[in-house]
């Protein structure tokens, strides 16, 4: 058997690569969101923030989405970011 997948066979390797694994997903989310949002893409940005918030509840991830959506919101109402 291979070594990568004895490991995977640890008592809470599984969750361990699991939790991993979403916390660079939710990191890849919000550099998107981000880039987007620099390039005047604010509805498509503040989609990808709410995916974050949505997907990652109670992370930093999120909390960081959470902040940057708001200020997406009010770019989108005409008002100026934080």
């Amino acid at each position: 058997m291979h070594k990568a997948v004895q490991a995977l066979g640890a008592p809470g390797a599984i969750e361990a690569h699991k939790k991993a694994n979403a916390q660079e997903y939710s990191q890849a989310l919000l550099k998107n969101a981000c880039a987007l949002e620099v390039k005047g893409e604010l509805a498509a940005a503040l989609t990808k923030y709410e995916e974050v918030v949505r997907l990652y509840p109670g992370t930093s991830d999120a909390k960081n989405a959470e902040q940057c959506a708001a200020a997406v919101k009010k770019m989108l109402a005409g008002g100026k970011a934080l």
